[in-house]
C-alpha cells in the first residue's frame, strides 16, 4: 500500500507499507507531521537525523477497526497521534520506570507510533478489553514501541524506521492479539477506567480512646489499641491508567497496568459474596468493628434499618478513602508512570487455555487470574502489599471513655474521615460539630484537629490521674496517644520543609539530613506524614507537674517560654512573615508586654510591633494566642489534676466513685477541661501542639515519625534513632 507523509514546509514523500498492517485497515492514506524539516531528514541513519519526536495529523476512514469496531472511536485529523524515537541516549525507554526496566543498550534503539482516539463508551463483547474496564467516554491512545538494532555498526535510516514502526503497530484486545504481538515490541494503552483485583487483604490499623470532658471517665472500657483488619473481597481502583504488553520474546511476556503520572487513583472496597441485610450480617462491617472493639456483640446491639444503612455507608466511605490514601502514596506517579499490577508470563509454560483466559480477564480489567497461573511471576502488586504499606488506618474513639459500654457506644455513633486519612468514631452530637455539611461522611479538618486535642488534653489529664491508687489498690493504668498526620497529593518545597521542621522540633531529624531532598525537588507529591507520642501515667505526669513527684504545677511563664520556643523552631524563615514571627517569639521584653496588653487588637500600638506589616502583625497575634490559650490551659488543668490525686490518696473506699469528696473534685477538673474545651485553638491542633507536649514532658514519651514521599522516598524515625536518613522505598 502506498502512504504518503508531508511536512510544514510542504515536503513529501512517498512509502510503501503492508496491505495488512493495521494502519492499513484503519484507512490511512497520508500522516502530516507538524514538523518543517521532517521529511528532507527521512533518508539520514536514525541516530543521525537529529529527531526525537513530532505530531501528526491524517484522516482514517474505519477509525473504529482499531478495536474491531467494538466501540466508536473517532480521531482528531489535525492531531492524530505521535511517533518518536529514543536512543541509548534516553538510557531506558521508560525512564525511572519500575520493573522491568527497559534499557537500551548502544546498537539500539526504539521507534514509536501513536494513535490518538477518544472513545465513544463501554466497550462491546467483540473484544475482550485493553486492560481496563471502560465504563464511559474516554480519551484512548494506543502506543507501540518497536525495537530496531544497527547492522553492521550502521542504524537504518529515519524514513525506513517510520516504516517499521508502520509495520508493527498493532493494539492488544484479546490474548490471540497478545500472542500475535511480534517479539521486541512494547504495546501502550493510555485511557481512563478501572481495574480491579479480588483476594485477601491485611490492612494495618491504630486504635487511639479519647474522652470528653463534659461525662464521667469510665477506665473499664476495653479497646484494641493495634490490629490488623482482615478483609475479603474485591479492591476496584478508577482513575488513569497505563496499561504496557512488552513482548520480549516469542515465550516471555511482562504485562503491567501501571498508574499514570501525576494522577490521582480513588479505591473502592467490595466484601466478598454472601453480605446479608442486617448489621450482624455484614462482613465489613463485622470485620471492622470486631477489629476495633473484640469483645462487642453486634448482634446485640440493636442496629437496624437506617442507622445500619448509615454505619455501612460510613465504614465504606473511611474503608475506600483509607485505601486510595494508601494507593496513591505507594505509587511515585508523580514521576513516571508506576506499575500497580505487572507480571512476567512465560506463554509457552504452563495451560495455554487457562493462561489465555487470565489474559482475557486482565484485558477486561480484572487482574485476579493472573496470580493463579503457575507460569506467571509477579512484578508488583500494590493492591497486594496493603499489610507491607506504612500507610494504617488511624481511628479515634472520641468519648469512648465516657461510654456505660463498648455496646452502648457502637450503638449511637457516627463514623466519618477526613481528607488526611483519620476516621473518627463518636457520638453524634460531636459528629455534626465536626463534619462538613455537603459530604455527612467527611470531616472538616482543622475541626477535627481541634476537636481530637480537646479530647486528648482531656484524656492526658485523667491519665495522669491514674499513677495515684484509691483504698489502697493501684489504678488502672491508661496511655493516650497524641496524633499528627498529613496527607497531601501535592504538597510544595515549603510546606515539605514544615514536616521536617516538626521532626526536627520532636527531636528525630537531624539537622542537614533532609537538606539534600528538599533541594532537589521544588513539589512532592503523593505526601504521608505521621507523628505520634504515647504518654502513660508517669509522661503525663510530666505535662502538668514540674516536680511530678511533689505535684508542683508548672508556672504559667516557664510553659510560655516553651510554647514560644517550639514555635520558634516550626517557623520557615524564608516564609513571607517567618522572620518577624521568630523575631518576637524570642524577644522576652515584647513577649511581655503582649501579655500585659492582652488584647491582639492593641499590639500595633506596642513599641516593637508599631514597624511590622498587617500580615507580619496578624500572624504575630496568632501565635500570641495559640501559645497564651494553651499555657493558661495547662496552669488551669494542674490545681485541679493535684486535688483530684490527693482525693484518691485520702480515700478509704475502694470504687473512688463512691466516695463524695472524690467526686466533688473530679466534678470540679471536669468543670475547667470542659472550659479547656470551649476555648481551644487551632495552633494546639497542628503539629505544634504534638511537639510542644512533647517538649514539656521533657521527651519521655516515646515518639515516632514516618515520612513517605510518592512511594520513592521515605523515613522512619523513633526516640533513640534519630540518625537515619531519608532513603529511597
Amino acid at each position: 500500500m502506498n502512504f504518503k507523509i508531508t511536512d510544514s514546509a510542504s515536503a513529501s514523500a512517498d512509502f510503501d507499507i503492508e496491505d495488512k498492517s493495521l494502519l492499513s485497515q484503519l484507512g490511512a492514506t497520508e500522516f502530516v507531521f507538524h514538523t518543517a524539516a521532517f521529511v528532507a531528514n527521512v533518508g539520514k541513519p536514525v541516530d543521525q537525523s537529529g529527531f526525537k519526536t513530532a505530531t501528526f495529523g491524517g484522516n482514517f476512514t474505519a477509525p473504529s477497526r482499531l478495536l474491531l469496531n467494538a466501540a466508536k472511536l473517532a480521531i482528531n485529523s489535525d492531531v492524530s497521534g505521535e511517533f518518536g524515537l529514543a536512543t541509548c541516549a534516553d538510557k531506558k525507554l521508560f525512564g525511572d520506570d519500575f520493573t522491568p526496566e527497559i534499557t537500551i543498550a548502544s546498537d539500539e534503539c526504539w521507534v514509536s507510533l501513536e494513535i490518538d482516539t477518544s472513545v465513544d463508551g463501554r466497550l462491546s463483547n467483540t473484544v475482550d478489553g485493553v486492560g481496563v474496564s471502560v465504563d464511559a467516554s474516554t480519551a484512548a491512545c494506543f502506543k507501540t514501541y518497536t525495537l530496531l538494532k544497527a547492522s553492521g555498526g550502521k542504524f537504518p535510516s529515519l524514513g525506513e524506521a517510520l516504516i517499521w514502526a508502520m509495520d508493527h503497530y498493532s493494539v492488544n484486545y484479546s490474548p490471540e492479539s497478545v500472542r500475535r504481538q511480534p517479539p521486541g515490541t512494547v504495546n501502550v494503552s493510555d485511557l481512563k477506567g478501572t481495574v480491579t483485583y479480588s483476594g485477601s487483604y491485611s490492612v494495618p490499623i491504630s486504635v487511639n480512646s479519647l474522652a470528653s470532658a463534659n461525662l464521667p471517665f469510665n477506665d473499664k472500657i476495653d479497646v484494641n489499641p493495634g490490629a490488623t483488619l482482615k478483609l475479603a473481597g474485591q479492591i476496584a481502583l478508577s482513575g488513569e491508567f497505563v496499561v504496557r504488553s512488552h513482548k520480549v520474546s516469542d515465550q516471555e511476556l511482562h504485562f503491567g497496568v501501571y498508574k499514570k503520572k501525576n494522577s490521582i487513583l480513588s479505591a473502592s472496597f467490595t466484601a466478598s459474596a454472601g453480605i446479608q441485610t442486617d448489621l450482624a450480617g455484614q462482613d465489613l462491617i463485622t470485620t471492622f468493628i470486631g477489629a476495633v472493639f473484640p469483645a462487642v456483640d453486634l448482634s446485640k446491639a440493636g442496629i437496624t434499618g437506617k442507622d445500619a444503612d448509615a454505619l455501612r455507608d460510613a465504614v465504606q466511605g473511611c474503608l475506600n478513602h483509607s485505601l486510595s490514601l494508601s494507593m496513591n502514596a505507594t505509587c511515585s506517579a508523580s514521576l513516571t508512570d508506576e506499575a500497580a499490577v505487572a507480571y512476567s508470563i512465560n506463554l509457552s509454560g504452563g495451560d495455554a487455555k487457562k493462561t489465555d483466559t487470565a489474559i482475557a480477564f486482565a484485558l477486561r480489567g480484572d487482574w485476579t487470574a493472573l496470580a493463579g497461573l503457575p507460569n506467571a511471576t509477579p512484578l508488583r502488586n500494590i493492591l497486594r502489599d496493603t499489610e507491607k504499606v506504612e500507610h494504617k488506618i488511624v481511628i479515634n474513639l472520641l468519648g469512648i471513655y465516657n461510654a456505660q459500654s463498648v455496646g452502648q457506644f457502637v450503638k449511637s455513633c457516627t463514623v466519618l474521615h477526613d481528607a488526611d486519612g483519620q476516621v473518627l468514631i463518636t457520638d453524634k452530637e460531636t459528629a455534626s460539630r465536626v463534619c462538613v455539611a455537603s459530604a455527612p461522611l467527611l470531616a472538616d479538618a482543622d475541626k477535627l484537629r481541634s476537636a481530637l486535642s480537646e479530647a486528648f488534653l482531656t484524656t492526658v489529664a485523667y491519665v495522669a490521674g491514674g499513677s495515684g491508687s484509691a483504698g489502697g489498690a493501684k489504678l488502672k493504668d491508661l496511655s493516650v496517644a497524641q496524633t499528627y498526620l498529613r496527607f497531601k497529593d501535592n504538597m510544595s518545597q515549603n510546606e515539605m520543609r514544615q514536616q521536617v521542621l516538626l521532626g526536627k522540633a520532636l527531636k528525630l531529624i537531624t539537622d542537614g539530613s533532609w537538606d539534600a531532598v528538599l533541594a532537589a525537588h521544588a513539589r512532592f507529591g503523593h505526601v504521608k506524614v505521621s507523628a505520634a507520642a504515647t504518654y502513660d501515667a508517669g509522661a503525663a505526669m510530666k505535662l502538668f507537674f514540674a516536680d511530678p513527684a511533689r505535684r508542683t504545677p508548672r508556672a504559667i511563664a516557664d510553659l510560655e517560654r516553651i510554647g514560644r520556643d517550639v514555635m520558634a523552631a516550626l517557623i520557615d524563615p524564608t516564609d513571607p512573615t517567618g522572620p518577624a514571627r521568630i523575631k518576637v517569639l524570642k524577644d522576652d521584653v515584647i513577649w511581655s508586654v503582649m501579655d500585659e496588653t492582652g488584647a491582639v487588637g492593641s499590639f500595633g500600638h506596642i513599641p516593637g510591633l508599631r514597624h511590622l506589616q498587617p500580615n507580619e502583625l496578624a500572624d504575630v497575634g496568632t501565635d500570641w494566642v495559640g501559645i497564651r490559650w494553651w499555657a493558661d490551659a495547662m496552669a488551669n488543668v494542674a490545681p485541679k489534676l493535684k486535688d483530684v490525686l490527693a482525693a484518691l490518696e485520702q480515700t478509704t473506699a475502694q470504687d473512688p466513685a463512691a466516695d463524695p469528696s472524690f467526686m466533688k473534685r473530679r466534678a470540679a477538673l471536669a468543670g475547667v477541661l470542659g472550659q479547656v474545651a470551649r476555648k481551644s485553638r487551632a495552633a494546639f491542633a497542628a503539629g505544634w501542639g504534638v511537639a510542644v507536649m512533647a517538649a514539656v514532658s521533657e521527651f519521655t514519651a516515646p515518639l515516632t515519625m514516618d515520612i513517605c514521599v510518592d512511594g520513592k522516598i521515605s523515613a522512619h524515625y523513633e526516640s533513640g534513632n534519630s540518625a537515619a536518613p531519608p532513603k529511597p522505598a
